[in-house]
């Protein structure tokens, strides 16, 4: 999945945070890290997707708030 579509399905809503996900706690320095290994191209980890069915059309997105606050 790219960025794009990442960003794009937290915009729509149509990807959440389970509750059981912890709060953003990295500092700018990790953030900063993460934004470099993207750009080059370093393995960064995954993000894990599931379907739910209340409601049906949500989609569970499991990966630290960190990674996804800095994207």
């Amino acid at each position: 999945m790219k960025i794009s579509e990442l960003m794009d399905g937290i915009s729509n809503h149509d990807l959440v945070l389970p509750e059981f996900q912890r709060e953003y706690v990295w500092t700018k320095e990790q953030a900063k890290q993460l934004l470099v290994s993207l750009f080059k191209d370093y393995p960064v980890g995954s993000l894990l997707f599931w379907k739910t069915n209340d409601p049906p059309e949500l989609k569970n997105l499991a990966a630290t708030p960190d990674k996804l606050g800095t994207i």
